[in-house]
């Protein structure tokens, strides 16, 4: 098997496996927004240490230090992103919180253009004026749902992902395995503000150790290894497979049938999507994104 080959399997592996989110909130059988951000957080950050600890052992708290302000940034923002994320999940459909959250490519290309001056192709320009289009139809269906709520926890966590994104490329981090931690640990600080009560059941706490120690933390893992392996181009297109099943194992475990307005935003999202990551694709190098 070539090394490209296994990148994909690893890639594909990663979003199949960042694809049970929403599945995962949606089988908790009493356990509020807050309470989900608490301990899936808490796990993740729990996970993200046993990692460093695993692969550096004694020079753990050096690996830490070593993210300076880039990495502490990143990883705040992160956390916020986090809490968004799960808000998300809980107060609108999951097909219209994963097609919003498909923006963030473009948000980062945005984001890295204003802040550190980093080129915007035009064929990114196009394709994100075509996302807006789809965001657009989604917010405007969303308003006439009483879905405005979760539609903009979506953006305020595809926020928190593209300012991590931005520091990472401005600190050059190669390893954003201790930013991981960091978020964790701030949208798990910031869950325990927030939380009325932190009794769940035993169903639920199983679920939310899935999420953060599994959903994010072993996806990120799988992700990480494979992107090593294979371009940007083709990298963003098999990235798109968590924001198709997704929805779709939701809406056959849950029957959540998404609305027609979400399926055409989410459509015109995708599409911009696999446009610019097409165009890179045949121009040998990595989207602007």
């Amino acid at each position: 098997m070539s090394q490209a080959t296994r990148g994909a399997f690893l890639v594909l592996a990663a979003g199949l496996v960042w694809s049970l989110a929403g599945v995962l909130v949606r089988a908790m059988e009493g356990a509020g927004s807050w309470q989900i951000v608490f301990y899936r957080s808490l796990w993740l950050a729990v996970t993200i240490l046993a990692v460093l600890v695993w692969r550096h052992q004694g020079q753990t708290l050096a690996v830490i230090r070593r993210i300076g302000w880039a990495g502490w940034v990143g990883g705040a923002s992160l956390g916020v992103g986090f809490c968004g994320y799960v808000f998300a999940m809980t107060h609108t459909t999951i097909a219209n919180a994963q097609f919003l959250l498909a923006v963030s490519p473009f948000m980062v290309s945005l984001i890295a253009w204003a802040v550190i001056g980093e080129r915007v192709a035009a064929v990114t320009w196009l394709a994100m004026i075509g996302a807006l289009l789809g965001v657009a139809v989604m917010v405007i269906d969303a308003r006439g749902e009483g879905r405005m709520f979760g539609n903009a926890m979506a953006l305020v966590a595809v926020a928190g992902f593209s300012v991590f994104t931005v520091t990472l490329r401005v600190g050059r981090l190669g390893d954003m395995t201790p930013s991981l931690g960091v978020a964790g640990l701030v949208a798990a600080g910031i869950g325990g503000v927030m939380i009325d009560d932190f009794a769940i059941s035993a169903r639920d706490h199983a679920l939310c150790m899935m999420l953060g120690s599994v959903q994010i933390g072993f996806g990120m893992l799988l992700f990480t290894l494979g992107s090593r392996l294979i371009p940007a181009g083709p990298l963003a297109l098999l990235g798109l497979i968590e924001i198709v099943v997704g929805p779709l194992m939701v809406w056959l475990v849950f029957d959540e049938v998404p609305s027609s307005g979400t399926l055409v935003g989410g459509a015109i999202v995708i599409a911009a999507i696999v446009a610019q990551s097409a165009h890179g694709i045949r121009r040998g190098f990595a989207p602007a994104t």
